[in-house]
C-alpha cells in the first residue's frame, strides 16, 4: 500500500483509484450515496435541506425544557 501511495499522482488520485472515493463531485460520501454504489447522489442540500420554512413551535425552546 505504501508503494501504491508513492506511485499515485496525488492524494485525490490514490483515493479514487484504490478506494473508490471521488472528492471532486457533490456526493457527501454517505453510505447510501452514489460514491458507495447507489444510483442516488446524496448532496449536502439533499441531506440537510436549508430551504424549509420553520413554523413557530416546531422546535422546543429553553423556556419549555
Amino acid at each position: 500500500m505504501i508503494k501504491d501511495c508513492q506511485n499515485a499522482k496525488s492524494a485525490d488520485d490514490f483515493l479514487k483509484t484504490y478506494c473508490g472515493i471521488n472528492l471532486n463531485n457533490d456526493d457527501t460520501g454517505a453510505i447510501t450515496g452514489s460514491d458507495a454504489g447507489s444510483s442516488i447522489e446524496k448532496t449536502a442540500e439533499s441531506i440537510v435541506p436549508e430551504k424549509l420554512a420553520l413554523r413557530i413551535g416546531q422546535f422546543p425552546t429553553m423556556a419549555r425544557l
